[in-house]
């Protein structure tokens, strides 16, 4: 059997180091993917076209060949699990799989001839982490004086950590009590739910779910008693404020009219202080004088009733 000088240099190369080990054993670098996505493993190899490249892959230690750069030419259909997945970059050497599944998981590495390159990679594949869903919960005995609680969840997903933000920080619960957390009404916050992998998440007003405050002074049945109380008496001031100089200036008016038909009317009123009549003599003279000579010989005193003085008057 015939090799060219390349294949016999790679035969060499597997005998001497076996498979999937190296002069040196590498550090392991973390690496994580998503169920249904690709991952690139970061490999950037220098000189790659006077190379012999081969990545190797298994669940504990990477023992079996699943890609290789012989010759100038990439092959990443030896093993029949990763057929049609795998994608080798002749430039940099680095391993690209697509459609992954959690199957997939395990140690990569990869593994150059000439200069003794190699570097080991643990890739965990995870599911895709769900829509997180906020619901509203009723109290239990231990949640007895809370107000309203709101519960974070996912459903029956695995390896899935849910949990409450607000601005930015963790709460670490996955039931909230946003009454507890604030004294606002319109503060929001975030519904959580992650994997090492990836995360998604939802705002969440807590007024949505809760409606408002229980005892906010804006729902309490006292304020609707005092809120109308107040706004009546502020017009009532209002009124008073505009009102008075009004009925002040209509009283100074009326009593200005009144003094001055006081003053115009010139009636003089008298009142009858002494009356006299002459001396009588005997009766029969008395009965023969007329009536009218009676009359004229009668005096009688007045007085003039003069009116209250400009000092004492109202006006």
């Amino acid at each position: 059997m015939e090799y060219s000088w390349r294949g016999i240099r790679f035969l060499c190369f597997m005998s001497v180091y076996g498979p999937g080990l190296s002069a040196a054993q590498p550090d392991v670098q973390q690496v994580k993917g998503i169920v249904g996505e690709s991952l690139t493993f970061p490999v950037e190899i220098a000189n790659l076209t006077t190379e012999i490249v081969q990545w190797r892959h298994g669940p504990a230690g990477p023992d079996i060949l699943i890609a290789k750069i012989l010759d100038g030419k990439i092959e990443t259909d030896i093993n029949e699990r990763f057929k049609s997945r795998l994608q080798l970059n002749m430039n940099t050497g680095s391993l690209q799989i697509h459609h992954l599944n959690t199957e997939d998981s395990g140690t990569y590495q990869v593994e150059t001839l000439r200069d003794n390159f190699n570097k080991r990679f643990y890739l965990s594949v995870y599911n895709p982490v769900p829509e997180p869903h906020v619901e509203k919960i009723n109290g239990s005995e231990a949640l007895a004086n809370r107000s309203c609680t709101l519960l974070c969840f996912v459903g029956n997903a695995s390896e899935v950590n849910v949990s409450w933000m607000r601005d930015g920080k963790p709460l670490n619960t996955t039931e909230l009590d946003p009454w507890q957390e604030t004294e606002s009404d319109s503060v929001v916050f975030t519904c959580v739910a992650s994997n090492p992998a990836s995360n998604k998440s939802i705002t969440v007003t807590p007024s949505h779910y809760c409606g408002k405050r229980k005892g906010n002074r804006d729902d309490s049945p006292r304020s609707h008693i005092l809120i109308p109380v107040i706004v009546l008496a502020v017009i009532g001031v209002v009124a008073g404020i505009l009102i008075t100089p009004y009925l002040r200036r209509r009283k100074k008016a009326v009593e200005k009219e009144g003094c001055k038909a006081s003053r115009n009317s010139g009636d003089i009123e008298y009142s009858e202080i002494m009356s006299t009549a002459p001396p009588t003599g005997n009766g029969q003279n008395h009965t023969e004088r007329s009536e009218d000579q009676t009359r004229d010989k009668q005096m009688t005193i007045y007085y003039e009733l003069q009116p209250l003085s400009s000092q004492n008057a109202p006006c």
